[in-house]
């Protein structure tokens, strides 16, 4: 094939466009694939965690109304401490969605508790509306301000 051909050739097949000029491209966005990639540029963690967290996101995302309970807490075993945290979701119709994880770093069962309250308000879609009940007050301080 000539350069002179192989040019024609691109410029018909490949830098034409194919659709014709009537239609526009349509373009799919995958919702369930997008809310996964934010959680997992998040979190740092296991992947079957961010798994489950985006399966709850991808069932709560057409609702807008929300309450739940979180809780964290700090746990001294032998010389180690262990952080946990956890929350169960209420959404419409009675629906409840629980998570529970554990966070390394700084040990404080405040920030289990923020952990709790974080990984909880990231799933939630945007333009919703949530109640959180929490038995921290210093949560609520690190939130909020003094």
């Amino acid at each position: 094939m000539s350069p002179g051909s192989l040019q024609t050739y691109l410029n018909n097949k490949i830098l034409e466009p194919k659709t014709p000029p009537d239609q526009h491209p349509t373009i799919f966005i995958d919702e369930e694939q997008e809310i996964f990639n934010k959680l997992e540029d998040t979190f740092q963690t296991d992947i079957g965690l961010i798994y489950q967290l985006a399966h709850i996101a991808n069932q709560i995302r057409s609702h807008n109304t929300f309450s739940a309970y979180t809780d964290g807490s700090l746990t001294y075993f032998k010389e180690s401490k262990f952080m946990g945290f956890g929350w169960t979701l209420q959404g419409p119709n009675n629906q409840h969605f629980n998570f529970q994880g554990q966070t390394t770093n700084f040990s404080s069962s405040t920030r289990a508790e923020i952990t709790a309250i974080l990984t909880l308000i990231t799933i939630i879609p945007n333009n919703s509306s949530i109640t959180i009940f929490t038995d921290s007050q210093a949560a609520l301080q690190v939130r909020m301000g003094p």
